[in-house]
């Protein structure tokens, strides 16, 4: 996903990006999205790597990255108690 593909959209709560073929997050895929983005759907692409764009979501509590190929999942560990709902 581009850089700032979403940052007119901030009051957006739920995006549902799944069967997209999304290979690669940049690092400000979801920038303008940081405040108010609660339920974000990965699933079904063809992500392998996670960058810090998810982390910066800090009111993220649902989070689909199921049948992807990802490979670490280190940049949400951190995070992970925060989940209310959280799919692999």
């Amino acid at each position: 996903l581009p850089p700032k593909i979403f940052s007119k959209l901030s009051s957006l709560k739920t995006l549902l990006l799944n069967k997209n073929l999304i290979k690669t997050l940049s690092s400000d895929s979801f920038y303008g999205l940081e405040s108010n983005l609660e339920t974000l759907d990965l699933g079904s692409n063809r992500l392998s790597y996670l960058n810090g764009s998810i982390s910066k979501l800090k009111r993220l509590r649902a989070l689909n990255l199921s049948n992807n190929y990802l490979i670490n999942l280190n940049l949400i560990h951190s995070d992970i108690e925060l989940f209310e709902k959280l799919t692999l």
